[in-house]
């Protein structure tokens, strides 16, 4: 392999240990990948590889974002939020484009699992020493730190079956230390995400379904001791489906004025970024109690579910961008699900699918679809899911 293949190599383990700790080790990272790929251009007239189809779907993408934000109410600040965005989805290519061996890749993942315990015995710190009831690990609120577990976890759960570690009781131990963390979160949103991704995860997993089953007895037998020995999470777990609740009832309203805004500007929206402007000086709800002040950026900033959001702000184009790119790497997933069958080791494709779900339903309840560090740890997983399920496919064809 090249000098800079191994440059890119380290930069990306680097990278997978800033995914939970550092926003902006991991800007330093994609900055230093961006080098990296051109000088490699200059000096050996060389360009990685990549996905024809992936790149086609985020240039659809990139172009319907574009199209939105020329229309919006303030163009300025949506094209500065379109770059924002393109720009996450460089670790998904660098992955796709240097990853090249198993080997490396587990390194990859073992750097990623040190993010993960970083982040955990920070959060324990919070929530035993600090008395904070609602730790948030590295990230930067309680919710957010359950987007970044509910990504974790099918990561670790594969480190755990694929034995990445010489002792695998390592791993088994950060899984479930992720899996109380995200119970002591206090994110609602996140239990019923998780809840729904191990269901997923016994209908998909048919070679160790037994062991599943007996996992996810574990998890609710922890989740009850959890629940039963801390009166906070009680109340948390009590209000799930009560509608006057405030923190439900105000995102009730949030929704309601995001739908009125989609239907005063149907096809395009108000444009990226836009959300908090309208809602907090036009669409608030005179129910609202949660209210900014003459500074319309100390209220919501967005309506706590990403598909209102995308509805809001781009209006019927907005939402198809969105819907095209995501349903296009469920897709993907699916697909290298299906091929994967017949490999005896745990499927790629079916952690993405894991991966996927936990983002997205958490996302029905709290907005991370615009979150740097959600989605750049997002990209990059898929990226590392895509790359390493080829490298499996080829393998398994070289041995017919």
């Amino acid at each position: 392999m090249c000098k800079y293949e191994t440059l890119m190599y380290y930069n990306m383990v680097l990278f997978a240990v800033a995914t939970n700790v550092s926003t902006a080790l991991s800007s330093a990272c994609i900055v230093f990948a961006a080098i990296i790929i051109a000088v490699q251009k200059w000096k050996t007239d060389y360009w990685p590889s990549v996905d024809i189809s992936i790149m086609k779907v985020l240039g659809v993408y990139g172009l319907l974002q574009c199209v939105v934000a020329g229309l919006s109410i303030n163009p300025l600040e949506s094209f500065g939020d379109v770059w924002g965005t393109m720009y996450r989805f460089f670790p998904l290519i660098f992955a796709l484009g240097y990853i090249k061996t198993e080997r490396r890749l587990k390194v990859i993942l073992m750097a990623f699992l040190l993010s993960v315990l970083i982040t955990d015995v920070v959060g324990v710190y919070q929530f035993f020493v600090l008395d904070n009831h609602r730790p948030k690990g590295m990230s930067g609120t309680a919710t957010f730190y359950a987007s970044n577990l509910l990504m974790a976890l099918p990561i670790l759960y594969m480190i755990v079956r694929e034995r990445c570690i010489q002792y695998k009781w390592i791993s088994i131990g950060v899984l479930f230390f992720s899996v109380v963390m995200l119970i002591l979160s206090g994110t609602r949103g996140g239990w019923i995400a998780l809840v729904f991704v191990l269901a997923v995860l016994i209908f998909l997993e048919k070679k160790y379904r037994n062991v599943v089953v007996a996992i996810c007895v574990a998890l609710g037998i922890s989740f009850g001791f959890c629940i039963y020995a801390n009166p906070s999470l009680q109340s948390r777990l009590i209000t799930i489906t009560d509608t006057k609740y405030q923190s439900n009832s105000e995102r009730l309203l949030m929704w309601q004025s995001a739908i009125a805004i989609f239907k005063d500007y149907p096809l395009h929206g108000i444009g990226q970024d836009q959300f908090g402007y309208m809602y907090n000086t036009k669409y608030i709800s005179p129910l609202a109690k949660e209210r900014g002040d003459e500074d319309y950026r100390k209220g919501h900033g967005h309506p706590h579910n990403n598909f209102f959001k995308f509805l809001a702000e781009g209006g019927i184009i907005g939402i198809t961008a969105f819907l095209l790119l995501h349903g296009y790497f469920l897709y993907r997933m699916i697909l290298l699900y299906r091929k994967e069958k017949n490999i005896d080791s745990v499927s790629c494709g079916m952690i993405g699918i894991l991966i996927f779900l936990g983002i997205h339903l958490e996302g029905m309840t709290d907005t991370n679809a615009n979150q740097v560090p959600i989605m750049r740890e997002y990209w990059f997983l898929m990226g590392l899911l895509l790359a390493w399920g080829n490298i499996k496919l080829l393998k398994k064809r070289e041995t017919l």
